[in-house]
């Protein structure tokens, strides 16, 4: 997209060759911070006599992401919500090119449903295109309970829970139609080829905080 800067794009960044090449847009705050832990393991004899064990647990705190509804799914959308973006814009450019929606589809207490619903009506995709899905059952549990209340409140559309397969099976019969403008459905998770572009960039971000010394190299990574 024109108007974000590929400096601020961690891949751009180290790979210069993709300048230009994938649609991108800046949700967040980035790079998120990286915070130390120290923990207790318990007390061992030596020579010198007992000590406490400890080790440091550095924190990648990607629940700073965004002040809108932060995670590591905000990662993912920057790349899914702006080739989403992207294509609504050659959809326009075409004559009587439609006006496709962009789906997606989690479980009944989705973080993914709700993020995107909040990030991709923040970029001025009309709410009325964007639609969400929960089909699948989830723990009955009071932050499922909380995900889904929001989902229904947020701008956009919100199928009930256990509804809409009819509509998600037309919009993947589509994708297979020639010269049709389609509709897109992101899969529970994000999980796609543009998505895994963002858990990509996650990496290499941490990858420059290393290079900073503003923590040291992990002697392992938890994701």
């Amino acid at each position: 997209l024109k108007e974000e800067s590929e400096d601020a794009n961690p891949l751009c960044r180290s790979i210069p060759a993709l300048r230009g090449n994938f649609a991108w847009r800046s949700l967040g705050d980035f790079p998120t911070p990286v915070h130390r832990f120290r923990c207790g393991l318990g007390s061992s004899l030596s020579l010198e006599g007992a000590r406490e064990d400890t080790a440091d647990v550095w924190v990648k705190r990607e629940d700073l992401s965004s002040n809108k509804y932060g995670g590591n799914k905000v990662r993912t959308l920057q790349y899914t919500i702006g080739s989403f973006e992207a294509y609504l814009q050659n959809c326009k450019a075409q004559e009587g090119g439609g006006a496709p929606s962009l789906l997606t589809l989690g479980s009944g207490g989705s973080n993914q449903v709700l993020a995107t619903k909040v990030h991709a009506v923040a970029t001025g995709v009309p709410p009325e295109q964007v639609e969400g899905f929960v089909p699948m059952p989830d723990e009955p549990e009071m932050d499922n309970t909380l995900n889904y209340l929001s989902s229904l409140s947020l701008p956009g559309r919100q199928a009930k829970w256990g509804t809409g397969f009819p509509r998600i099976l037309r919009v993947l019969f589509q994708l297979f139609q020639r010269g049709k403008v389609a509709s897109w459905a992101l899969p529970p998770g994000g999980n796609n080829c543009a998505g895994v572009l963002g858990q990509a960039g996650g990496a290499l971000e941490l990858a420059e905080q290393i290079e900073r010394g503003e923590l040291p190299d992990p002697d392992g990574i938890v994701a």
